[in-house]
């Protein structure tokens, strides 16, 4: 029940940060500060990151409705997992990314829930 309240409330917030994106690159500019950053933030960027986020949000939210469902499951996990190495690859390869008040959080949630999904999996899907 817990696992599927935090997908709930990581769907809810993937849903803010889609319309953030798609309403401004400002919003986009509080998480990309790294030295690479300025010159590859742009509307295309903001609106690209907020469909990647609002795919996301439709996988988790269903993950959270069924989390008993083990193709839904699987699917939530590796959307923590793909956004754990996307922002660790803007942080250590591109330099979009530095370790300042708009990363911290993300990649705390992202690497967290990539091992407690891990960790869980036996309880929820029953495996």
């Amino acid at each position: 029940m817990v696992e599927a309240l935090f997908k709930l409330a990581t769907a809810a917030l993937s849903l803010w940060n889609t319309l953030g994106c798609y309403s401004s690159k400002a919003h986009i500019s509080r998480s990309y500060q790294g030295p690479s950053a300025p010159s590859q933030i742009t509307d295309f960027a903001s609106r690209m990151s907020g469909t990647s986020t609002l795919l996301s949000f439709a996988i988790r939210a269903c993950a959270a409705y069924k989390i008993e469902n083990p193709e839904l499951y699987f699917l939530a996990h590796y959307t923590f997992g793909i956004a754990l190495l996307h922002f660790a690859g803007e942080v250590l390869v591109f330099r979009t990314m530095g370790l300042g008040k708009g990363i911290v959080p993300v990649l705390t949630v992202a690497m967290g829930s990539t091992v407690w999904m891990g960790v869980q999996r036996g309880f929820y899907l029953g495996q």
